[in-house]
């Protein structure tokens, strides 16, 4: 019996499917991309935007210790609420921030500096983001009036 000789034919079968099997993976691979982008994407949102507020909250903060010589002082130091609203602040999230306040002892005997410790907290919510402070910042305020007011922030930090 005589054998045929072996040809290509076939080969575009193979060569179809090997191809067939490579798109495949790829299209798998992209999907499961794009579809952990779109569970991901409103968490990223949300931290941004919480990050978003703790940072309006602590400037408001800052601005409002900066007017009022009476705040920031030793024993006068109090909670500070966004204006109209007894609770914190609620800006682009459903989180209700608030600022607290905390006076130290100026490191110089000079009675027109404030020095105080600046923290942005969640109210009634200790989980996920809010377990712990937002934002802390170490601010000194200057009153004299020579110069005018002057805010000198010597640390700001994420915790």
């Amino acid at each position: 019996m005589l054998r045929r000789p072996r040809d290509e034919d076939g080969a575009a079968l193979v060569i179809a499917l090997v191809f067939l099997i490579f798109i495949s993976v790829l299209v798998t691979a992209s999907l499961n991309i794009v579809f952990t982008d779109t569970k991901a994407t409103p968490v990223i949102r949300a931290n941004r935007a919480l990050a978003y507020d703790a940072d309006a909250a602590l400037q408001y903060a800052i601005a409002t210790i900066r007017v009022n010589p009476n705040q920031g002082l030793q024993y006068s130091c109090d909670a500070i609420p966004f204006p109209g609203s007894s609770s914190g602040f609620t800006l682009n999230q459903s989180i209700s921030l608030q600022v607290n306040c905390s006076p130290e002892q100026p490191n110089s005997p000079l009675y027109y500096q404030r020095h105080v410790q600046l923290q942005v907290v969640c109210v009634g919510s200790t989980t996920g983001p809010c377990a712990n402070p937002l934002l802390r910042a170490d601010v000194r305020f200057y009153d004299d009036k020579s110069l005018g007011r002057t805010v000198v922030v010597t640390t700001w930090s994420g915790l």
